[in-house]
C-alpha cells in the first residue's frame, strides 16, 4: 500500500556572510512544497586549482554529506513520510492516515472484492471521539485507547445509513473497529512512524473480545423433516440441503459447476474448488446423501452452474419460510447449514480435526466452536434426568 510518492531529495549549497557554503538537503514534501535541512557541513572557497587542502577538505565533506542523503533517503523508503523517526514524522495526522486504508479498502470494492467496510467505520468514530481535532501518532498511548475503547462502549452509535435509529455500536463492530486501529498502527511501526504498537500495552483484559456467537443449527431429525417438506423453491432446498451435508458455503455452492464435481477412486466422488473465502484449492470428498440433493444435469456443460442462486433480500425469507413450514422452531440462514453440517459430523462421532479438514478451517480452533456446542447439547440431554428419581 503506497501512500506517499517517494522524491528523492537533493543536496544543494548557499553562500553564508563569510564566503563559506553551507550544504543542505533540499526534499519535497507534497502540494508543491519543499522543506529545508541543513545538515551543518560547509564548504571553504578553493584558492584556484592548485589549492589542495582546501580541495582535498571540501571532496570529504561532500562525501559526508552524500552519505547523509543515502541515509536519508532509506529512511525515506522505509518510512513513507519523514526522514528519520523525529517528532516530525510521530506528528503526522492520524486521521489521514486511517483515511489511506479506507481509500484502499474502497478502491477493492470497486475492483468487485468482498470485503467490509471497517476502516470508513473506525475513520467514522475516529473523528467523533477526537471532535474533529487534529491528533498526531505521538498523542496516541495507552490511556486514549482505553478511552476510545470506553466510548465504543458507552457512547457510540451506528452511523450506518441504513440504520436510522440511533442504537450503541454492535460489540461485533467495537471488536472490528480496535482491530483495524490495531492493523493502522502496525502498519505505522513498519513505515517508522512510531516505535511500538500501543496496543501491545493493553492487558488481555482491557482489549475487547468478540462475543461468542450463538451457533443456529439443524438436528438430524430436523434435516430429515426439511428432506420431508415440499419447498417451492426446489433449487434453493436441494442447495442448502447439499450445504448441510457437504459443509459449503453459499459463495462455494452457488459458485459450483458440474465440472467441479470428479470421479475419485478413494472417495468415490469429490469436489475440487477454489474456495470463494480463502482463494485455495481444496479437495472435498461428497457423502453419498449429498448426492442425492443434485438435480438432474440433463446434459449440462461442465461449466454450468449447479445450483444458479441469486443471493438477494429475497432468499433469507423464502428459507426461513420453508423451515416454518417443516415446524422447525428455529432462525435459519443459508450459513445454518454449515453449522448443521459441523455439528452432525462431531455428533456422529467424526473427531475434530477430520471435521476441521473437512470444512476447510486453516485454524483448528475454528471448528473447536462447534465441538463446544455439541459438548453444551450433552450437558442439557444429561441435566434432563434431574429429580426425575427419588431417593
Amino acid at each position: 500500500m503506497e501512500f506517499y510518492q517517494l522524491i528523492e531529495p537533493t543536496l544543494r549549497t548557499r553562500e553564508r556572510a563569510n564566503g563559506n557554503f553551507v550544504i543542505y538537503l533540499d526534499r519535497y514534501v507534497g502540494d508543491g512544497k519543499h522543506k529545508c535541512e541543513s545538515l551543518d557541513l560547509y564548504l571553504v572557497p578553493e584558492n584556484g586549482r592548485n589549492d589542495s587542502v582546501n580541495k582535498t577538505r571540501n571532496n570529504k565533506t561532500w562525501e559526508q554529506a552524500k552519505a547523509i542523503k543515502a541515509a536519508r533517503l532509506i529512511d525515506k523508503q522505509n518510512g513513507d513520510h519523514g526522514f528519520s523517526l523525529t517528532a516530525e514524522r510521530q506528528n503526522m495526522d492520524v486521521l489521514k492516515y486511517i483515511g489511506k486504508f479506507m481509500e484502499e479498502q474502497r478502491a477493492a470494492r470497486k475492483r468487485g472484492e468482498r470485503c467490509p467496510d471497517h476502516f470508513a467505520m473506525l475513520y467514522a468514530h475516529f473523528q467523533i471521539f477526537t471532535n474533529g481535532e487534529r491528533v498526531t501518532f505521538a498523542q496516541i498511548d495507552r490511556d486514549f485507547l482505553l478511552r476510545f475503547i470506553d466510548y465504543l462502549k458507552t457512547k457510540a452509535v451506528c452511523t450506518h445509513i441504513k440504520h436510522k435509529e440511533r442504537r450503541p455500536l454492535s460489540p461485533n463492530s467495537q471488536v472490528h473497529i480496535m482491530k483495524r486501529l490495531s492493523v493502522v498502527f502496525s502498519r505505522a511501526v513498519k513505515d517508522n512512524i512510531v516505535e511500538i504498537n500501543p496496543f501491545q500495552r493493553l492487558t488481555q483484559d482491557e482489549k475487547l473480545k468478540k462475543p461468542q456467537a450463538h451457533i443456529n443449527y439443524l438436528t438430524i431429525e430436523e434435516v430429515q423433516r426439511l428432506i420431508d417438506t415440499p419447498c417451492k423453491w426446489d433449487i434453493m432446498k436441494r442447495a442448502f440441503l447439499f450445504s448441510c451435508s457437504t459443509g459449503l458455503r453459499y459463495s462455494d455452492v452457488s459458485a459450483l459447476t458440474w465440472g467441479d464435481i470428479r470421479d475419485d477412486n478413494f472417495y468415490n466422488k469429490v469436489m475440487i474448488i477454489t474456495v470463494k473465502k480463502t482463494k485455495r484449492q481444496e479437495v472435498f470428498p461428497i457423502p453419498t446423501p449429498a448426492l442425492h440433493f443434485l438435480p438432474e444435469r440433463n446434459g449440462a456443460a461442465d461449466n454450468e452452474i449447479i445450483f444458479p442462486l441469486k443471493y438477494d433480500a429475497h432468499l433469507g425469507p423464502k428459507l426461513q419460510k420453508w423451515v416454518d413450514s417443516a415446524g422447525i422452531n428455529k432462525k435459519i440462514r443459508f450459513h445454518s447449514s454449515r453449522h448443521t453440517a459441523a455439528t452432525m459430523n462431531l455428533s456422529l462421532g467424526a473427531d475434530i480435526a477430520t471435521v476441521s479438514k473437512l470444512l476447510g478451517h486453516s485454524d483448528i480452533s475454528t471448528t473447536q466452536i462447534y465441538a463446544e456446542v455439541i459438548n453444551e447439547s450433552k450437558k442439557k440431554a444429561v441435566a434432563l434426568q434431574d429429580n426425575i428419581f427419588k431417593f
